[in-house]
């Protein structure tokens, strides 16, 4: 394999798990700040 096609792949798999991770801590929160004003 080429490596600017490896480094592409990389690249899009960094891009990929980053897009990831924010959508996670997005909802954690989302899912924090719910379970905090349901239980007050």
């Amino acid at each position: 394999m080429l490596p600017a096609k490896v480094a592409e792949k990389n690249g899009n798999a960094a891009n990929q798990g980053q897009k990831y991770s924010r959508i996670v801590t997005r909802t954690s929160h989302r899912l924090l700040k719910y379970i905090k004003t349901w239980r007050s």
